[in-house]
């Protein structure tokens, strides 16, 4: 098989892994295997790109690009740093966002976005935030994740993970891997293949049916070596 033209995604969190689901052994394997028929292996998280780099190293994935914090920052090691630092109205939201009366939450240290994750109270915070920002009228937009400890984030609108097809050759055949909203602009887009895992939202699972993708019966890493066996025999 040969997949010189191939560019294979993934996302991180709920989908190569999650609480309570490490990453199998046979996955680590398959990600050498399709490199070693040509593939090129990529990236695209809300996590931060050094968080990224230290995930990536231990699960031996070395992705061609990293795609972090929903788009904001791409790296392609020793060729290219893009960095989206653009957006006034983030950086006013960070300036006030002390003035919310939002519940405990745990921090995630990310450069370009507000992100945190505030567990059982997550749809109280993510109301708070919502008025907020219609208030000033930011352009931003609030993405809340109900699964994987309640996480809420705050977004530049127009930031997300279709910025790093700037960087895929046009004739390039792209699939994606992926399981909750943040993965939906990117998977999809025309130029994209989606594949779920079986734990994705119901959205993310019916983009992937309505453009021909495979959405596993398996949850997060077991459902990406599925979607794997399966796409790439």
């Amino acid at each position: 098989m040969d997949l010189k033209n191939v560019f294979i995604g993934f996302d991180r969190d709920g989908t190569l892994e999650l609480a309570g689901h490490p990453i199998p052994e046979r996955l680590i394997q398959k990600f050498q295997f399709l490199k070693n028929r040509g593939a090129t292996l990529f990236i695209a998280s809300g996590k931060s790109y050094v968080d990224l780099q230290i995930i990536c190293d231990r699960i031996s994935l070395n992705p061609w690009l990293y795609c972090a914090e929903n788009g904001g920052h791409i790296v392609i090691p020793d060729q290219v740093e893009w960095l989206d630092e653009s957006s006034q109205d983030i950086l006013f939201f960070k300036d006030n966002v002390s003035n919310i009366a939002l519940p405990p939450a745990k921090l995630e240290n990310k450069r370009l976005l507000w992100s945190r994750t505030f567990g059982a109270n997550a749809d109280e915070a993510a109301q708070l935030l919502e008025a907020f920002v219609a208030e000033h009228q930011l352009k931003l937009d609030i993405l809340h994740y109900r699964s994987g400890g309640g996480t809420v984030e705050v977004v530049p609108r127009g930031m997300n993970k279709t910025n790093l097809l700037q960087y895929v050759p046009e004739e390039s055949i792209i699939h994606f891997v992926g399981d909750n909203i943040n993965d939906l602009n990117l998977m999809s887009h025309p130029r994209v293949t989606p594949h779920a895992v079986g734990n994705a939202i119901p959205s993310i699972k019916e983009c992937v049916r309505q453009k021909g993708g495979h959405v596993s019966k398996f949850e997060v890493g077991q459902g990406v070596l599925d979607i794997l066996d399966t796409v790439f025999l």
